[in-house]
């Protein structure tokens, strides 16, 4: 097969993300497919790594047309004069959700990005506004010639500043050459499971924004007191409504989100089936915490322009969670370390700027009795 074909396949791939892409997405069905047509575009890669000259020319078709196939058309439906608003559907509704989420579908990361806001960062901070709600609603009706109400308070914003994600991933040659079921299936798993663990560690934490990485959900959380019956259904249900009272601010939230341990998901949902408010399950969350977010104030952002994937075969990298230079200035060598082409295998890197951000606070309860 000539290189000419080689790419024509690899454009066709990536296509096909983009048309599935336009159709929506839905997190049950949809992610997965939209996902492993990303994957079949890196492991065309990773396989066309042996090709001299080649593999940068297929990266860069890939990132010029992710780049355009990321972002995705909101699902409408046909503009009709019998449906409420039939105009919207005639609105632009272009939206980019990051590379790393759409990898990552069963990620924390990613439900909430599916039922929150989505924004396009540049190179730059952008500023989100934050309406300040009153106690009282402002009086909308208003007499003839009488003064209409204003907001006794200005718009507030919120910095969503913009934040270098990155992951290597490495894959052995023998791999590589199984059959293409196999090698989708093996990477992407891998990249999935990489990037979720790497992405809900920070943003199901606690910890503050600093320079490297954005602030976690439950940092400055409003503390609940948990329930204290002794009857498991009626804890859990107490717990839950005093979570998202705890999110009126004064404003009821628009979308509740829980958050919990996967044990304690499963339970919730044993103890009230069809339970009308959705639960995220990650180990990230403690065994005895259960927290509320309002999706309608989370804010993800992400730059279509600085997604990037590249694969080698020549580079040493240090194997490790907190990654050193490979020799630092007094000539330590960091360990463990691999060198890719004396083991045969094949290492991609995949970068994107994105971000999050909560306008308000999250609420938890730490102790929950059930």
């Amino acid at each position: 097969m000539s290189y000419q074909d080689d790419l024509t396949i690899i454009k066709s791939l990536v296509i096909g993300v983009e048309k599935r892409l336009r159709r929506g997405i839905d997190p049950n069905s949809a992610w997965r497919d939209v996902q492993r047509n990303l994957v079949k575009g890196i492991v065309a890669s990773l396989q066309d790594s042996s090709k001299p000259g080649s593999a940068n020319e297929r990266l860069k078709a890939i990132a010029e047309r992710l780049t355009k196939g990321l972002k995705i058309k909101a699902a409408v439906s046909p503009a009709m004069t019998s449906v409420p608003a039939w105009a919207g559907s005639l609105v632009d509704s272009e939206i980019y959700l990051p590379a790393l989420a759409l990898l990552s579908p069963s990620s924390a990361f990613a439900q909430l990005a599916v039922v929150g806001n989505t924004v396009e960062l540049g190179r730059k901070e952008m500023l989100i506004p934050d309406a300040q709600v009153e106690d009282e609603p402002l009086p909308i009706f208003v007499g003839e010639g009488q003064p209409i109400a204003a907001r006794s308070q200005f718009l507030s914003n919120k910095k969503l500043v913009p934040f270098k994600g990155g992951l290597i991933s490495i894959v052995t040659d023998e791999m590589l050459r199984r059959t293409e079921a196999t090698v989708l299936s093996i990477v992407g798993r891998l990249l999935e499971v990489d990037i979720k663990r790497g992405v809900d560690k920070v943003l199901l934490g606690a910890a503050a924004a600093d320079a490297v990485q954005p602030e976690g959900l439950l940092h400055n959380a409003v503390v609940v007191t948990a329930s204290t019956s002794t009857d498991s259904a009626v804890a859990s249900a107490a717990d839950v409504a005093a979570l998202v009272a705890a999110l009126t601010s004064p404003a009821a939230p628009e979308k509740p989100v829980l958050l919990a341990s996967p044990a304690r998901k499963v339970l919730l949902e044993m103890l009230h089936p069809g339970l009308a408010v959705p639960i995220i399950g990650s180990e990230f969350v403690g065994e005895t915490v259960l927290a509320a977010v309002d999706a309608s104030e989370f804010f993800v952002g992400g730059n279509p322009s600085s997604f990037a994937v590249d694969v080698t075969t020549s580079a040493v990298v240090h194997e490790d969670s907190t990654p050193l230079q490979i020799v630092d200035g007094s000539a330590i060598a960091a360990s463990p370390s691999r060198s890719l082409f004396q083991t045969a295998c094949t290492g991609c890197m995949l970068l994107e700027d994105v971000s999050w951000l909560l306008l308000k606070p999250a609420a938890q309860i730490t102790d929950v009795a059930w």
